[in-house]
Parts: C-alpha cells; structure tokens; sequence
C-alpha cells in the first residue's frame, strides 16, 4: 500500500534539491565577496563526479515519489540524496573559482578563512615517511588538520610562498 507520506517526503526533498542548485550563484557570490582579492588561480580539477552525483541524487529523489520504502527510509534516502546535491554543487560552482585569495582559500569545494589557519607544514622537508610533495596541510583551530592537494609541485610551492607572504604569523611545523 502506497502512503501519501512518502510522496510528502519526495515532494519536499525535490524541493530542497531545486533550492539548493537555483541559490548555488548567490553562494558563491557571498563566498568570493568574503574571499577579498584573488592572489593565485588553482588549476580546476575533473568534476565529472560531481555531476553524477548531482544527477543520481535527482534520479533517486524522483524514485522516492514512486517506491514506497517506508517513510523513515525515505526520510533518510532523501536526506542522503539532499546532502549528496549540497556537495556536489558546492564543488562544482566552487571549481571555477579555486585559488588563494587576500582572506582564505577557495578549494575542494569549500573556503577556508585565513583567520582560521595558524600553522602550515611544509612537506617538503626530508624525512623518513612518504612525502606527498603537490599537498600542503594547513592546521586550523575548529576543522583540525585540512589538505590541500595540486596537481604540480610548481603550483604548491607557489602557493606556500604566498601563504607565508600573506599571513607572515604562520609557523613551518
């Protein structure tokens, strides 16, 4: 027996899911405007994962109005599906503006505020365990550690350059 709640649960989901792509403009507006000034452009990275899950999080909300799960499952597959749009999105709107900028770094589909950063490390130093030479690993107070990977070590030695350049407070560990 089909319930009107799971269609309840799909309806909403589909909304949500066409706010969260209708307003992803105005949050990378906002996201820039905090960003101030851009200093170096990151290399955009593949997407096309993204995409898939911004398509299969369409698909199975579109299937929830159709199968009926029971309305906790429907409840938490829609959730999923919401969750999975938001970071989809978020990376792909947030790729074409990668870099570092005067206030934070827009990459891996977030920003990260320079006010949050107080310790950087530099990997290139020699030591014993793996280096991972196109990452930097940047310390913060409330996310813990956050890696920023780049495609060439030209382009993350740039960017550490600039970091220090910027906020000259930050310490090698």
């Amino acid at each position: 027996m089909y319930s009107i709640n799971n269609q309840f649960v799909a309806i909403c989901a589909g909304i949500i899911f066409l706010i969260v792509i209708v307003t992803s403009p105005l949050r990378v507006k906002l996201v820039l405007k905090k960003a101030g000034e851009i200093k170096i452009r990151f290399t955009k990275k593949n997407i096309v994962l993204q995409y898939f899950i911004v398509v299969v999080s369409a698909v199975i909300i579109a299937l929830l109005y159709f199968r009926n799960l029971g309305l906790l499952n429907s409840v938490i597959v829609s959730a999923v599906a919401v969750l999975g749009t938001v970071m989809g999105t978020e990376e792909i709107v947030l790729n074409g503006c990668s870099g570092l900028y005067e206030n934070g770094i827009i990459a891996n589909g977030r920003f990260l505020g320079m006010q949050e950063i107080y310790c950087i490390a530099d990997d290139s130093s020699g030591s014993s365990e793996i280096r991972y030479t196109n990452r930097i690993s940047v310390q913060t107070e409330k996310r813990g550690i956050v890696n920023f990977s780049f495609l060439t070590e030209e382009e993350r030695t740039a960017v550490f350059e600039e970091l220090i350049k910027i906020k000259p407070s930050l310490k090698k560990s």
